[in-house]
């Protein structure tokens, strides 16, 4: 079973802090900025959060991977910065996708993406949300949103000792990688910040000035993605 994250804020659900934990901090923070006392706003809960109804229909043929289910949308409506969790203790989210999928395969990806084109959707994609810069949250401009989660498609297909390169799917996270790597002599040797919760993906994305001898771009021989 999937291990849940925060729709709210960075990490997992079953480690948030306890009220015990975050006592400590209160004093801290209110000497740091001259107040004697302040009120801690509880994180939110799905059900305090109202999102607009999906502006779309999903067909019967992408049912099996496509969902519009509230935690899902409200889990896919922002990235994780500052702001981001800002907005969630506020309760305020008003431009939530109208679908989330989870392709399996490339022919997922396109089938999807067809859709997409066929119903004037914007399609926004997902990797492990750890954006602080706004890069998978929809617009209030965009009428309809299906945000494309890659979460299924996490697998090291295929590991050659010679050229000591791999072929893996952009949907897995870090720690994820080194366990499918585990039986074999190689390590991916990049742990940013991110790496728990973060995608490949997401990290060849972003990365393509990057110049140090860590870098993904450097490490990365060929990669595909889906024009559209």
């Amino acid at each position: 079973m999937r291990r849940q994250k925060k729709f709210y804020a960075w990490g997992y659900a079953d480690e948030d802090l306890t009220p015990e934990e975050i006592k400590p901090w209160e004093a801290g923070i209110a000497q740091r900025y001259g107040v004697s006392s302040f009120d801690v706003t509880p994180p939110p809960k799905a059900d305090e959060i109202t999102l607009r109804a999906p502006r779309l229909t999903v067909p019967a043929a992408l049912q099996p991977i496509v969902r519009t289910d509230h935690l899902t949308r409200l889990e896919h409506s922002y990235g994780k910065a500052w702001f981001d969790a800002c907005r969630m203790f506020m309760r305020s989210v008003p431009n939530p996708p109208d679908a989330v999928a989870f392709p399996e395969s490339e022919q997922d990806v396109v089938r999807v993406l067809d859709w997409c084109d066929q119903i004037g959707a914007k399609a926004i994609p997902y990797g492990g949300g750890s954006s602080v810069v706004k890069g998978i949250e929809p617009q209030a401009s965009f009428e309809k949103v299906v945000t494309i989660s890659t979460r299924h498609m996490d697998k090291v297909l295929e590991v050659d000792p010679v050229s000591q390169a791999a072929r893996i799917q952009g949907g897995v996270y870090g720690p994820h990688i080194e366990e499918q790597l585990r039986d074999t002599p190689f390590t991916m040797r990049h742990y940013m910040q991110a790496y728990r919760c973060s995608s490949l993906g997401g990290w060849i994305a972003p990365a393509r000035a990057a110049t140090t001898p860590r870098s993904i771009p450097i490490s990365t021989i060929s990669w595909r993605a889906r024009a559209w």
